[in-house]
């Protein structure tokens, strides 16, 4: 397991052993849950991958005052208080109105008829902590299942092994059941034809045991196939790294340790090869044109296809992509919402794929210009900004480009934001190889400067039946404090690859210990008189 998520410093995760009376569970948690939230005990091995769930919809709500219709009528609107401590400011208070579907998102305004409201399956409750007490302590897959099925928010495909030999991958959350929509657009909040109908029940949520291939997969791409019954999502991420990873584990070669180590630093983009050849077709027929269409030619039919720090076809090919992007949507969306589109990769990742599939989009029509541009010829523009941007960033020799020197990891801490702090508390920037679709995801956000974004936040390989080989790295260290050893100790081993044994055997707990920390409480004094 290696779940993808921001990279800030310290890490989110924590690793921690924890062991008492029915419970032995090691792995990692965030700093203040009182479990494991992935990791593994003597009998199982679990891990967390989004399982990318449509789980909220926007309701477009009529008002009047302090009353909205809701299914032909007026019904008055719930208003809290939220008070909010501030420091050196005191205690700021925000009013939240409260619609039948949920809070309201926009101001509540005299005059205004119209507002947005959000409902959320979170809204209703659940018991992720006690789910997750329930999964350290479970013995077997039915345990797990049990433990799983009270998880309730955000919904997560659940990698699962034991040591009697069963596998399988369970989506666990809450799916709503919509009576109307698709739920990619707001809906009238007011007819009551749009509503929520309840959730699906947990026994029919995706799952998989014991496939004859003999592995599973999850990485963050659909858990069931098109004859699902229920509508999931349409917010998945592109399938690539969960092709590349089922094609490594259909190869053949035995499952290990370090075949599985390996498998989580694999840079091979093969997806990437449509677009390629897009560019090169397009460079070759515009040689004439300019020098820079030869360079580009040669650049990246030489590419391997490896997003390896040391490439120069990777950096080409990263940087000319992006291009593709902005110069098709930028003039659409307007720099605004744009920008805004840039947070979520995989929307505009789905497009430019879709277009170079069909050869054409909506999209390529310039609204500065009202001319629709051909693929050829957004590919051909897209080109020429790519080598004018690497020549001006890496130097006029392609030869000596390299994609590491754009796509580096800064695990940077709040107080890192000032500059004269940054030495102190931010950790790096280290060159990284990957790119957001890679297994070893190195994800950089669109029209930004190619630093790494979201990437692995902890990894993990456990074998089951030899528990004490299991390896784990996380992003930093075990430490808050900047002055520590063990504050950056693990950021190494991370940008490298490696990983560290996770000791669960007592004996070589004890060997390698570096130090002890006792905390004893404290007996009550007894009462007066006895």
């Amino acid at each position: 397991n290696d779940p993808h998520i921001l990279l800030p410093c310290p890490s989110l995760w924590y690793e921690i052993h924890l062991v008492a009376p029915g419970v032995d569970v090691y792995g990692v948690s965030f700093p203040g849950t009182p479990c494991v939230v992935i990791g593994h005990n003597p009998d199982i091995a679990w891990g967390f991958t989004n399982a990318m769930l449509d789980d909220a919809d926007f309701f477009v709500e009529r008002m009047d005052g302090e009353h909205v219709m809701f299914r032909g009528k007026w019904v008055p609107m719930r208003k809290r208080l939220e008070k909010i401590r501030v420091r050196g400011k005191g205690e700021e208070t925000l009013p939240v109105w409260e619609t039948p579907h949920g809070p309201v998102l926009s101001p509540v305004l005299s005059g205004v008829s119209v507002a947005l409201s959000l409902r959320w399956v979170g809204f209703d409750g659940g018991d992720a902590p006690g789910a997750l007490h329930a999964l350290n302590r479970a013995r077997n897959r039915k345990e797990f299942v049990d433990a799983v099925s009270g998880f309730p928010h955000p919904a997560q495909n659940i990698v699962y092994a034991d040591r009697e030999g069963n596998i399988g991958v369970v989506m666990a959350g809450r799916i709503p059941l919509r009576k109307g929509g698709s739920g990619l657009l707001p809906v009238p909040g007011d007819t009551g034809e749009w509503e929520w109908t309840g959730t699906v029940p947990f026994s029919e949520n995706p799952k998989v045991w014991n496939p004859p291939e003999g592995y599973v997969a999850a990485a963050n791409f659909s858990p069931a196939g098109i004859s699902y019954g229920h509508y999931i999502s349409r917010l998945y991420e592109p399938p690539d790294r969960g092709k590349r990873i089922i094609r490594i584990l259909s190869e053949g070669e035995k499952f290990s340790v370090e075949m599985f180590e390996r498998m989580q630093q694999d840079i091979l983009r093969p997806d990437a090869a449509k677009a390629v050849s897009l560019a090169v077709r397009v460079a070759r027929r515009r040689l004439g044109e300019s020098q820079e269409f030869g360079d580009a030619a040669r650049i990246l039919s030489e590419w391997d296809l490896r997003v390896s720090g040391d490439s120069p076809g990777a950096a080409l090919f990263e940087v000319f992509y992006e291009k593709m992007i902005e110069n098709a949507f930028r003039d659409d969306l307007g720099p605004g919402l744009f920008g805004e589109a840039t947070r979520t990769s995989r929307l505009l990742w789905n497009a430019m794929d879709r277009a170079i599939d069909r050869g054409d989009s909506l999209f390529l029509e310039n609204t500065e210009t009202g001319v629709k541009e051909s693929l050829d010829d957004l590919a051909a523009r897209s080109l020429l900004d790519a080598m004018v941007f690497l020549k001006q960033r890496l130097g006029k020799v392609p030869s000596t480009w390299r994609w590491d020197r754009l796509h580096q990891v800064t695990f940077e801490h709040p107080f890192g934001k000032k500059r004269y702090l940054r030495r102190w508390f931010n950790i790096g920037p280290h060159p990284l190889q990957g790119d957001g679709r890679t297994v070893f995801k190195g994800e950089f956000r669109h029209g930004t400067d190619f630093s790494v974004l979201v990437g692995p936040s902890m990894r993990q390989v456990v074998p089951l039946g030899f528990r004490s080989r299991s390896r784990s790295v996380i992003t930093t260290g075990q430490s808050g404090h900047f002055f520590e050893w063990h504050y950056q100790d693990q950021s190494p081993l991370w940008i490298a690859g490696a990983s560290h044994l996770a000791w669960t055997d007592e004996m070589e707990i004890r060997e390698n210990a570096e130090s002890v920390l006792r905390l004893t409480p404290v007996k009550e004094a007894a009462p007066a008189g006895r």
